[in-house]
């Protein structure tokens, strides 16, 4: 998986390439542990070049979304429908 990353202010952009399963994971939780989420005010997850996300994939989107400030606003920018369902919080924005 490639991880391309974008950092403005308090507001940070991540766009993912490749499948996120259980070989890729560990390479995520690391490529993304190297930001400070804590003062975020926006994350942006674009996963339109993300064909596949397993349960490891998964369990490092939700380590992620853990880890950003309790008054951040996150979005998930995916081709898949499904998502909006999955991961619609009122605290949170999903971008299709």
């Amino acid at each position: 998986m490639k991880i391309l990353k974008e950092i403005n202010g308090s507001r940070i952009r991540l766009e993912c390439i490749g499948k996120l399963d259980a070989m890729s994971a560990p390479g995520f939780r690391e490529a993304v542990s190297e930001i400070d989420f804590s003062q975020t005010e926006d994350a942006a997850l674009d996963f339109e070049n993300v064909p596949y996300v397993s349960s490891a994939g998964l369990r490092e989107l939700l380590i992620l979304k853990k880890s950003c400030g309790p008054g951040s606003r996150s979005a998930l920018k995916t081709r898949r429908r499904r998502w909006w369902r999955s991961f619609r919080r009122p605290a949170s924005r999903i971008t299709l």
